[in-house]
């Protein structure tokens, strides 16, 4: 994206991961934020796995295929996700963009993903950029549901799969 979310919530905050960031990873945080637990519920490009790649390499290939966004608490400054946003291919106007986020185990159950997704929300609506933010949700997983509805996300019937619903907003 040309313009990147980078914003604050009541008690995050959330700002674009360059590739400086690499070479001062807080790696006890990472290696919480990427367990099975946690990204048992995503995609199988988004998975880890210690035996078949670094924390680096994982990294690096989101960055070539998203934007990364580090998730920190506002304090302390310990970084506990990470926001993933990706462009579904150009040129719809106007953008059309994946969400998905992945919050370390220990922050589960505090509110920090409806808060996270409403601070996405609050950006592009205060930034004026028009977009469709989508996100996708496993069946199984009723919760992350839960957080796109109560930012306003309308479940698109049309869209569904096997086992994952899809969920729209209109900026």
């Amino acid at each position: 994206m040309s313009h990147l979310p980078d914003f604050k919530t009541e008690r995050l905050r959330v700002t674009p991961w360059s590739g400086t960031d690499l070479n001062r990873l807080d790696r006890k945080a990472l290696t919480s934020i990427l367990t099975p637990n946690v990204l048992k519920h995503l995609p199988a490009p988004l998975q880890f796995d210690a035996a078949t790649q670094t924390i680096d390499d994982w990294i690096v290939a989101r960055l070539a295929e998203s934007d990364l966004l580090a998730i920190r608490t506002s304090d302390p400054s310990a970084l506990i996700g990470f926001l993933i946003l990706a462009r579904f291919q150009e040129p719809p106007q106007p953008p059309q963009i994946h969400l998905g986020y992945l919050l370390s185990e220990n922050a589960w159950g505090k509110g920090y993903a409806t808060e996270l997704v409403a601070g996405l929300v609050a950006w592009y609506r205060a930034q004026h950029l028009p977009a469709h933010l989508w996100g996708g949700v496993e069946t199984t997983n009723p919760a992350s549901a839960k957080v796109l509805q109560k930012a306003g996300f309308q479940r698109e019937e049309g869209e569904a799969t096997e086992g994952t619903e899809m969920y729209k907003l209109v900026i």
